[in-house]
């Protein structure tokens, strides 16, 4: 059975900032797929990045084409033999509105064990 992918849709900017489902905050389980969709009439994503790396992340996130970008969540986020309850990290995503200057903004991504 293959991953779930959790969307987060662009839809445009505010003041500079991009205007994302729920945020751009995003709960979600080891092995699942992020995946920022963002139609170019919204602007484009010119980075998402991580200030010291990111820990839940086994590939991307990356640009994927058409202006979306994508990444998969570790499955061996909580294989240690005394795992965290839940594993929170925020990145940052610069993108620019049609015509506008780059902004950024930081929202968060929350990875929980899967329950059995």
């Amino acid at each position: 059975m293959p991953n779930p992918t959790r969307v987060i849709n662009i839809t445009g900017f505010s003041n500079g900032v991009p205007t994302m489902t729920n945020g751009g905050n995003v709960d979600c389980n080891p092995g699942d797929n992020i995946r920022w969709n963002c139609p170019p009439a919204s602007g484009t994503i010119t980075a998402i990045s991580y200030a010291s790396g990111s820990v839940v992340f086994s590939s991307g996130p990356s640009p994927v084409g058409g202006g979306n970008w994508e990444g998969q969540i570790s499955e061996s986020l909580f294989d240690s033999p005394n795992p965290p309850a839940s594993v929170d990290e925020n990145y940052n995503i610069t993108g620019n509105p049609p015509g506008g200057q780059p902004h950024s903004h930081d929202p968060k991504i929350s990875v929980t064990p899967p329950t059995t």
